[in-house]
């Protein structure tokens, strides 16, 4: 029993298992600091704080999936070394150093965006360093920054609102950059000690170089499409709801979307596992269509437990500690069941990108996007409440998941086609590159 024991404890630390552990910590942290935020804040500051910070995160899709065209390149051509990616960090950084600036610069319009801006500036090095240490296998440094930055920022806004009761809402903001600044500043000291990153200098010409990173756009975007559309998607209600609606509203709505991620961290979870899995399946001629239909079965049993579970949580949140989140339920019944379900099918999703059948997919979420804008600016322009946006917005995840599984079900059906090579875990729903 003892060594079982030993040998279990051995694989759990396995690199990947710590890499999944930290990232389950970061997210914990995350939903944790949401909490803390939203019981210590007034009710509108959290909804703007939730704005910025979920702005600040969409602005990482301003790299065109040129990190993902980056990693599909060096795991196909034998050719491709570490001075690719000598050569990207400059190009990039100076792509990315540019949307910052005008990010900043047009916070002079809309003040969520300045914030939002410098928020995407400090990670700017996180971005650049992730993939040559993804490729090292150096996982572990990779899940730091979200754990150190939710810390930091547990500890800080809390200390703020102790030291200045009811503080401006730009000097909660700036706590949240500070906090950025450190576990960001703290993860690049702990990478450039341990690993030596290679770096091309200018001297080879801006030119080449941006025509390279040019072409790591190229191809990485068509696998990179899904991603954004799924976070324009979950971006584009919150975004009507700042601009028609008043601040209490996407308060309240800021809280229910926590609710809605804490719904889904065990489904991302298991959409990582069942992604490497449908792909063993192909690349070993087993049976995929089982391997697919226990990845679904699963992912809807944890789907419906996590539904029940967070929804059970809201009634009793609502009805104590966050009695001022009126309408909190609400929100969370009529969004959080759509996102779940989607999320869910996603654990199968992985098969349309292995047999290379995901344009499909990319055109229900663009149309779903599209669709939900329109209804979205529809509702708000003629008064209507902010629930009926998040109804909408969660009946066309529901929509999604029956057009994901019906693809997932057709593509069962089709001869096998040759696998795509790049790993579909670059195009879910996770976070984008």
């Amino acid at each position: 029993m003892a060594s079982i024991i030993a040998h279990s404890a051995r694989r759990l630390w396995a690199t990947e298992s710590r890499f999944i552990l930290l990232r389950y910590a970061g997210a914990g942290l995350g939903a944790a600091k949401a909490l803390i935020f939203a019981h210590v804040l007034d009710v509108s500051a959290f909804g703007v704080l939730a704005l910025v910070l979920q702005t600040a995160a969409l602005l990482e899709a301003s790299s065109l999936g040129g990190i993902t065209g980056l990693l599909h390149r060096y795991f196909n051509d034998p050719a491709a070394g570490e001075e690719s990616f000598a050569r990207f960090i400059p190009a990039c950084g100076a792509w990315l150093a540019a949307v910052a600036v005008v990010a900043l610069a047009l916070g002079n319009l809309w003040d969520v965006l300045f914030w939002s801006g410098l928020l995407f500036a400090l990670g700017i090095g996180f971005v650049l360093l992730e993939p040559p240490l993804r490729v090292r296998g150096r996982l572990g440094l990779i899940a730091l920054p979200p754990i150190l930055v939710n810390m930091l920022s547990i500890a800080l806004v809390p200390a703020v609102v102790w030291i200045m009761p009811a503080p401006p809402l730009w000097v909660v903001l700036l706590a949240v950059v500070m906090a950025q600044f450190g576990g960001q500043f703290a993860f690049l000291v702990l990478a450039l000690r341990r690993e030596r990153i290679p770096v091309e200098a200018a001297g080879r010409g801006p030119l080449k170089l941006w025509r390279d990173y040019l072409g790591h756009v190229r191809d990485g975007f068509p696998l990179f499409l899904g991603s954004m559309a799924y976070m324009l998607l979950a971006y584009v209600d919150r975004f009507f709801i700042a601009t028609f609606h008043p601040a209490q509203d996407l308060g309240v709505h800021a809280l229910a979307t926590q609710f809605g991620l804490i719904a889904i961290i065990g489904l991302q979870g298991w959409s990582y596992v069942a992604s490497v899995r449908v792909g063993h399946a192909i690349k070993q001629e087993a049976d995929v269509a089982a391997v697919v239909g226990h990845a679904l079965r699963v992912a809807s049993l944890f789907a419906a437990a996590a539904v029940v579970g967070i929804l059970a949580l809201a009634w009793v949140l609502e009805a104590t500690l966050f009695a001022r989140y009126a309408g909190l339920f609400a929100a969370v019944a009529l969004g959080v069941p759509g996102i779940a379900a989607y999320n869910a099918v996603s654990a199968a999703a992985a098969l349309l990108y292995y047999r290379r059948r995901q344009a499909a997919l990319h055109r229900a979420l663009l149309a779903v996007l599209a669709a939900n804008a329109a209804i979205d600016l529809g509702l708000s322009l003629a008064g209507a409440s902010y629930l009926w946006i998040i109804a909408c917005t969660g009946g066309l995840f529901l929509a999604l998941a029956a057009v994901t599984a019906v693809l997932v079900r057709r593509c069962l059906r089709e001869a096998p086609q040759p696998p795509a090579g790049g790993s579909p875990l670059a195009a879910g729903a996770g976070r984008a590159v």
